[in-house]
């Protein structure tokens, strides 16, 4: 797999999650249903990676069925500052 559509991806999932936090197929339907090429799933890649970065947390939840759910949000990282 090359990188540049998983780094197209994980653009969109960033810009999914602008919002706040958001199960993975709440992600997925944010994204739209555009498939990947070739039907290649990089939604869990792009989730894994950007969470991996330090980029997404992500939180077990119950869910109204009483389902655990895992739930990404965007992490506020602040600038660093060098003296």
């Amino acid at each position: 797999m090359s990188p540049e559509p998983l780094a197209a991806e994980r653009r969109r999932v960033m810009e999914a999650l602008a919002d706040g936090s958001l199960t993975s197929s709440a992600v997925a339907r944010r994204l739209g249903a555009a498939p990947a090429k070739r039907g290649q799933p990089l939604l869990f890649p792009a989730l894994h990676s950007l969470e991996a970065d330090g980029r997404l947390t992500a939180d077990w939840q119950t869910g109204s069925d009483g389902l655990p759910r895992r739930t990404y949000r965007k992490r506020h990282l602040l600038p660093v500052r060098f003296r």
